[in-house]
């Protein structure tokens, strides 16, 4: 658990040291999420930039447009089956909460943790995009998959964390326009690294790219 928090204060501790960087990559983030059809590339760039950022390597604002155009159609390969996977699980909810035998409402409960584990799916799944080689669907939903379950204490703490971050970003206004993308981003990017590089991960400079299979 409290690795959690050292992740989320590393991530922190990555966008405090390129702040202005970042900045004009949320800048970008914000700007490309307005049409929706490019939200998924826009998503892919931020994460482009968070490897990098993550890792102590130099980059540029310009670099989120390297990464979106990179991840242009396997961003979208991955949206579909996430927003399918929402819809499905919205329905399941939906439907089982409005029953009335006791026994069919505790699968909300069921439903609510097949949701808290597809968040944290969703979490890792733009930091493997450009993390691992393989792009297939099956490689990163499966290797997403496997970090969401593998440490169940650890995700439910850095998520909630994350989620109260964003919201208060949010409500502010200000902070969600300068940073939320960033800071999201640069922490998935960290905590991916904290998963499969644990000896190295709080490690900066480090240019090779690793991979997952």
């Amino acid at each position: 658990m409290v690795d959690a928090f050292r992740v989320v204060w590393r991530g922190l501790r990555d966008v405090y040291d390129e702040m202005f960087m970042l900045m004009g990559v949320n800048s970008f983030t914000l700007l490309m999420c307005l049409p929706v059809v490019t939200i998924p590339p826009a998503l892919a760039g931020a994460a482009f930039v968070a490897y990098r950022a993550a890792r102590g390597l130099a980059f540029a604002p310009r670099d989120f447009w390297a990464g979106f155009r990179l991840y242009l159609w396997d961003s979208w390969k991955v949206a579909i089956p996430s927003l399918l996977g929402w819809f499905l699980l919205a329905m399941n909810l939906a439907f089982y909460s409005q029953q009335t035998d006791p026994y069919m409402r505790l699968l909300v409960i069921l439903w609510a943790f097949v949701g808290f584990v597809w968040l944290a799916i969703q979490f890792y799944l733009f930091p493997l995009l450009v993390y691992q080689r393989d792009k297939s669907l099956r490689a990163l939903f499966k290797n997403a998959a496997i970090l969401a379950v593998s440490r169940p204490l650890f995700n439910l703490v850095l998520l909630g964390v994350v989620v109260l971050l964003a919201a208060g970003m949010v409500l502010s206004g200000v902070l969600a326009a300068l940073f939320l993308f960033s800071v999201v981003s640069v922490i998935g990017a960290v905590a991916l690294r904290y998963l499969l590089e644990p000896q190295d991960w709080d490690r900066r400079g480090e240019a090779d790219e690793g991979e997952q299979q």
